[in-house]
């Protein structure tokens, strides 16, 4: 398993564990922890949330009272019992139960145990490591636990010195690295030199590199090509490889559109209709992944399909790290739809959670007043108006609006 840090990650998520970070500054730890929770189910590889999550979960558990630690060491014996058998067949929902699990308190050592076994199977050694030190400081007389310890420790330090000797075997002992090159010979250079590599050994890094370096130099029909080749060969889907082909294709539409500007509003139709198709194969492959269903609504709210994009962002909700987004979209898709007493309570549910009265918030704000007047409910509308107008006196025409619902009142 690849570990991942917050450039790595969508937009979507990177706010989410700013949202985190923001809960715990305001008191409000437990909500942060459940953000942090779902990030880490969504990536367990994203350490930066993994990290954050432990620093809460250790203070609030060294905070537990005793019925709290007392329920959680018994349901504790007897989930671990459950989950352990589960593991051969999905460590990672093994390592997503016993996560939510630790929310509740971290010290539980037989789902730290778990934890570690199911991380072993799911090819994450950094989890196990770190679950089996948290283990060894809170029950420090336990000698078998600092031997697992320093055993994989060891594992983890032979795999990673393989691991460079294989990509620098591809790439950097033909004298290439994995950096963009901003000169067009050097990337010609380059690619000749991977490509008569890759006629002696061929290899899955040195054609994802040549797609890569294609794509930078223009020739995105070769790029797309590469790519097509790997998506064809993985054994299962691979979204990195999917992102690497969608710029690609991107890429091939952008400059097409330079050079056609006449046909700029087809081209980029086409362009939409493929990433659509792309977003609702991922959903397919992956109907539980919530960021692909908030994804897919995206693009359904874009083209104006608003029974479908309620359909995912119902789905994405249930996501605590997506649900005020999700919330804003469904209050959107029903004010899209004129269905107002809709669109009340999802956008009133959204505010609620946004901590900050930012842009975003009062956007939302605006948004809800707006609709409030559209019920009638002018002075529900006004109140809304004022806390947005307490905050920026500039923001938009909301001093023009509250004048005239005094007026009316």
């Amino acid at each position: 398993m690849e570990i991942k840090d917050l450039e790595q990650i969508s937009q979507n998520m990177r706010e989410v564990f700013e949202r985190a970070q923001e809960s715990s500054k305001n008191d409000n730890p437990d909500y942060a922890i459940e953000l942090l929770c779902d990030l880490v189910a969504n990536s367990p590889g994203l350490l930066p949330a993994r990290i954050l999550l432990r620093e809460y979960e250790t203070k609030k558990s060294e905070k537990a009272r005793f019925w709290c630690r007392f329920k959680a060491y018994w349901v504790g014996l007897f989930l671990a019992r459950k989950y352990r058998k589960m593991i051969s067949e999905d460590p990672l929902e093994v390592m997503r139960c016993c996560e939510e699990h630790l929310t509740y308190y971290l010290f539980n050592r037989r789902i730290l145990e778990v934890l570690a076994d199911a991380a072993i199977a799911a090819d994450a050694l950094f989890i196990a490591i770190e679950t089996i030190e948290i283990i060894c400081a809170r029950f420090p007389n336990e000698g078998a636990y600092r031997k697992k310890l320093q055993e994989l420790r060891r594992i983890s330090e032979t795999a990673d010195a393989i691991e460079k000797k294989s990509v620098s075997d591809e790439i950097e002992d033909i004298g290439l690295d994995n950096s963009e090159l901003s000169d067009a010979d050097d990337l010609r250079q380059a690619i000749s030199r991977l490509e008569s590599e890759l006629a002696e050994n061929d290899s899955f890094e040195i054609r994802r590199q040549l797609g890569d370096y294609y794509c930078q130099l223009g020739a995105y029909d070769k790029a797309v090509e590469y790519f097509q080749e790997l998506m064809k060969e993985g054994e299962d889907f691979d979204p990195a490889i999917d992102k690497y082909l969608e710029k690609a294709m991107l890429a091939r539409w952008n400059e097409k559109i330079a050079s056609e500007p006449e046909h700029a509003a087809a081209i980029e139709r086409e362009m939409f209709l493929y990433q659509l198709e792309r977003a609702e194969n991922r959903v397919e492959l992956y109907p539980n992944d919530s960021g692909l269903h908030f994804e897919l609504g995206e693009l359904y709210f874009k083209d104006g399909n608003f029974d479908s994009a309620l359909d995912e962002f119902e789905q994405s909700k249930n996501n605590p790290a997506l649900r005020t987004e999700s919330n804003l979209y469904i209050g959107r898709c029903f004010i899209e739809k004129h269905n107002f007493p809709s669109a009340v309570e999802p956008l009133v549910e959204a505010i609620k959670e946004m901590a900050r009265v930012d842009q975003e918030k009062m956007d939302a704000m605006y948004c809800l007043a707006e609709v409030y007047e559209e019920l009638g409910m002018d002075d529900e509308a006004l109140e809304t108006y004022k806390e947005i107008y307490r905050s920026d006196i500039s923001f938009k025409d909301v001093a023009s609006r509250i004048e005239e619902l005094y007026d009316e009142c």
